[in-house]
Order: structure tokens, then sequence, then C-alpha cells
């Protein structure tokens, strides 16, 4: 079973219920990760839609940059 955890304490409580692996995770700090590593819990992370979402705020917070300017 496994559960879509975006943070550290999202991942901690699924950790402590027993998950066998972790989805998403993009905020999970190296301390969970060596948890996880520890206890043999796999990681599935979702880069590619985080990359795409760190794009987009920087666009947008540019555009509004440049209307305000």
């Amino acid at each position: 079973m496994t559960s879509h955890c975006n943070t550290d304490e999202g991942a901690r409580n699924a950790i402590e219920g027993g998950i066998g692996g972790i989805e998403h995770g993009g905020l999970l700090s190296d301390d969970t990760l060596r948890l996880m590593a520890k206890k043999g819990i796999h990681y599935t992370p979702t880069l590619i839609i985080q990359d795409v979402s760190t794009f987009c705020i920087e666009r947008a917070v540019n555009a509004v940059v440049a209307f305000m300017s």
C-alpha cells in the first residue's frame, strides 16, 4: 500500500501507520528520506509535475512584476 504525501508530517504519519511506499513527496526532508530507506519504504517522486509547477509560478510572478512596473 502507498500513500500520497508531500510533507514530512504526512509522510511520517504514514510511516508510523506502517505504509509500504510514499508517492509524490516533493517537500520531504533528508531525515524523512533516510527513515524511509532504513525501514525499506519505497519512494515514487513526482518530479515533472513539481518542475512544471515551479516553472508556472516563476512565470506568474514575473508577469505580475512586469505588470506592476
